[in-house]
């Protein structure tokens, strides 16, 4: 249990970490269980986790295998959202007037987005789904959403 922290490192397997308030989270993790409350940076590589973020201000940084991660806010403000991602589930409740740019890939899996605010162009095909563009309305956002998945579901939306 950490109440507050800056700039925190965690490397750890088969652990529960709970964070009240922090800014910046840098992991290396397996089998473990993450929830926190307000963040900043998340940056984690990890397996078999299950991670709960309760707000996420500036940036997402994921590489997953077997794991969940769910985030309950994201402002319209924030830098990046980067996923890689294999046999895992993302909810991440991007706020409803946010505007960002979309490149994502799945193979036997989803990408899930506010359709009637999107800009994008959609190849789905062999079970495989490419979608680039943007969504919301600036033509030019600066925010960046990556995703890389398979087998599993991205969504993009509250």
């Amino acid at each position: 249990n950490i109440t507050d922290s800056k700039a925190l490192v965690v490397v750890s397997k088969y652990s529960k970490v709970y964070i009240t308030r922090g800014t910046s989270l840098v992991g290396d993790s397996k089998y473990d269980t993450y929830e926190t409350g307000p963040l900043n940076n998340l940056v984690l590589t990890t397996a078999y986790s299950n991670i709960k973020v309760e707000r996420l201000g500036n940036k997402l940084q994921v590489e997953s295998k077997y794991t969940d991660v769910n985030v309950g806010s994201i402002p319209a403000g924030f830098e990046s959202i980067r996923i890689n991602s294999s046999y895992g589930n993302y909810r991440l409740n991007v706020a409803p007037e946010a505007t960002y740019r979309l490149d994502g890939y799945a193979r036997y899996g989803n990408i899930e987005y506010p359709e009637g605010r999107a800009r994008v162009n959609r190849f789905s095909e062999n079970n495989e789904l490419k979608v680039n563009g943007t969504i919301g309305s600036d033509s030019n956002p600066t925010p960046q959403v990556n995703v890389n998945l398979s087998y599993g579901t991205v969504r993009l939306i509250p």
